[in-house]
C-alpha cells in the first residue's frame, strides 16, 4: 500500500510527535510540580514580597543557615541553625509531653518572699517593690540596638506579678472555674475572649508555659484574674532584679555565661518549652524572666522615640511588644533590655506566652 519513502516519512513525523509529546510532558510537570514543591518547602522565594514586613530584621531565608532569629526574613525563626516557619513547621518534630505530668509548684527549693499571694485558681503573685531602675541598654553592651536607647531612669510604684509564665495548668484552671458559671456580667466577655481549648504547642504539660495566645487573648486572660499585661517598664524592673541587674546586660550578669542558671535558650532548651521554676529565681522571687517564651507586654511597639515617656504612650500601631526572649533564643535576644515585637490581633507562636501583674492591695 506505502512505498519506502512513505514509510519513511512517516517515521520520521512520529519520531517528531514522540520528541514534542515528551517534551510538553516535561513542560507540563514542572508547571504543576512547582507549586506542589513550594507548599511543601515554604521556600520564602514562593511568597508575595508584600506579605513579608518590611521592617524585620534579617535576610536568611527559609531553609538557609542562621545563627540567631533576628538574622531570618519575614517572621522566620532560627532553629537548628536553619531559619524555618514560625509555627508548627515541619523540620520540627516537638518532644511529646509527658500526659501524667502534675504541675509541682509547691515542690520548690526557695522560699517565696514575704507577702506573695495565692489567688483561686492557684497562681501565686510575687509584691515587687517601689522602686527606680535605669531602663535600656546597659553600658558595654556590644549587642545594643537603637531602641534600646537612650537609657534612662524610670520610677515605678509596687506592684504583684505572677511569679512564673502562666502555665498549662492554671489556663485548665480557669476553663473548669467558668463550667462552675464563675464568669458572668462583665467578666463574660473577657472569657469569650479566650481559646476553650489550650492551643499550647507543647501540649500535654501542665507545668510548661501556655503558649500560641494572641496579645489580646492574653490580656483577657489577666483581666479575669483582675490583673493586666505588664508594662515594658514594669517587665524590664522585675527582669534586673539582681542588685546589679540594672548595669548588666542580662540581668545576672554582664556575660552570657550566667543565663544557663537562670533561663531555657537555645543552649540548653533541646528545642521545646520546659516546666516553670526550674531554673533559680532572681532577687524578687520570680522565675523564668528570660528565656523559655516570650513575654507579652501591654504596649504597642515604636523604634524611635525621643523622650523616655514615648515608651508608656501608646501609639496605634498593630504592633505588640515581647520581652525576655524564649527556648529558642540565644544571646542577642535574652538580654534584659532587647525588644521584639510581632502582630498583636492574629500571632501566635509556640514560643510565645505571657504573665500577668496588677496592683498591690
Amino acid at each position: 500500500m506505502y512505498n519506502n519513502a512513505t514509510y519513511k516519512i512517516m517515521n520520521c513525523e512520529l519520531k517528531k510527535l514522540i520528541r514534542y509529546i515528551e517534551s510538553m510532558s516535561w513542560i507540563l510537570f514542572v508547571i504543576f510540580s512547582w507549586p506542589l514543591a513550594c507548599q511543601e518547602n515554604k521556600r520564602i522565594e514562593c511568597a508575595q514580597i508584600e506579605d513579608c514586613d518590611p521592617n524585620q530584621r534579617g535576610n536568611v531565608h527559609y531553609g538557609d543557615p542562621c545563627e540567631e532569629t533576628w538574622n531570618c526574613i519575614c517572621d522566620f525563626i532560627c532553629v537548628e541553625g536553619l531559619c524555618v516557619s514560625s509555627l508548627n513547621d515541619p523540620l520540627i518534630n516537638p518532644p511529646e509531653g509527658d500526659e501524667d505530668e502534675e504541675e509541682d509548684i509547691e515542690e520548690r527549693l526557695y522560699p517565696r518572699p514575704e507577702g506573695t499571694i495565692i489567688d483561686y485558681i492557684g497562681i501565686a503573685w510575687v509584691p515587687i517593690p517601689a522602686g527606680e531602675f535605669m531602663m535600656g541598654c546597659a553600658e558595654g553592651d556590644r549587642f545594643c540596638n537603637t531602641d534600646e536607647l537612650p537609657s534612662h531612669e524610670v520610677p515605678l510604684e509596687g506592684f504583684l506579678m505572677t511569679e512564673t509564665e502562666i502555665t498549662q495548668q492554671q489556663y485548665e484552671n480557669i476553663i473548669k472555674k467558668a463550667t462552675e458559671g464563675y464568669y458572668s456580667g462583665f467578666l463574660l466577655p473577657y472569657f469569650e475572649g479566650i481559646p476553650k481549648e489550650n492551643p499550647s504547642y507543647f501540649s500535654n504539660c501542665p507545668a510548661c508555659p501556655l503558649d500560641r495566645f494572641t496579645l489580646e487573648e492574653a490580656r483577657n486572660f489577666c483581666t479575669l484574674l483582675d490583673g493586666n499585661l505588664p508594662t515594658e517598664e514594669q517587665w524590664e524592673y522585675a527582669a534586673r532584679a539582681n542588685p546589679l541587674g540594672s548595669e548588666t546586660v542580662y540581668g545576672c550578669g554582664m556575660e552570657s555565661d550566667c543565663l544557663d542558671e537562670i533561663a531555657w535558650t537555645n543552649r540548653n532548651s533541646e528545642k521545646r518549652t520546659h516546666k516553670v521554676g526550674q531554673k533559680l529565681p532572681n532577687a524578687f522571687g520570680l522565675y523564668d524572666m528570660i528565656g523559655n517564651v516570650w513575654e507579652w507586654c501591654d504596649k504597642d511597639y515604636k523604634s524611635e522615640y525621643d523622650h523616655p515617656n514615648d515608651w508608656i504612650q501608646y501609639n496605634s500601631l498593630d504592633r505588640g511588644v515581647l520581652r525576655g526572649g524564649s527556648w529558642q533564643s540565644g544571646v542577642y535576644e535574652t538580654r534584659a533590655s532587647y525588644r521584639y515585637y510581632a502582630k498583636y490581633d492574629d500571632h501566635r507562636n509556640f514560643s510565645v506566652g505571657f504573665r500577668c501583674v496588677k496592683k498591690q492591695q
